[in-house]
């Protein structure tokens, strides 16, 4: 059967595929590594008075902007080394399905089942 497109739901395969699990626990450990630094510099700080304790309240915001822009650049990252795993897959199963169109979830609506081959995209991917 010839299809003209297919559905792929990109956010399923970063949440369910064995590398976006692994990539969460991992944003996860550094943001809660980061996060317990931040809170010691907060507590530090709140010990303080006056000029030293302003300064260390701006440290610790510092600190955090610094963390959260890690967290999503790893993110990005993650997301990026994924999707470059599963573009070939994809590819392959447009050809195989000799889709002309690859949509993502979010874009369609409503298709028949047969088009929506993220469980199949998740299972190549778990597989090599």
């Amino acid at each position: 059967m010839s299809l003209e497109f297919i559905v792929i739901d990109l956010a399923r395969i970063l949440d369910e595929s064995a590398q976006g699990r692994a990539a969460a626990r991992e944003l996860a450990g550094l943001w809660q590594s980061g996060e317990a630094d931040v809170r010691a510099m907060i507590r530090a700080a709140e010990a303080q008075q006056g000029e030293s304790r302003d300064a260390g309240f701006r440290e610790a915001a510092a600190a955090e902007q610094s963390l959260n822009n890690r967290v999503d650049a790893a993110r990005r990252d993650a997301r990026e080394a994924l999707l470059d795993r599963a573009r070939p897959i994809i590819a392959s199963l447009a050809a195989e399905r000799q889709a002309r169109v690859v949509l993502d979830a979010d874009a369609v609506l409503a298709c028949p089942s047969e088009f929506e081959l993220t469980d199949r995209v998740i299972e190549l991917l778990d597989q090599s």
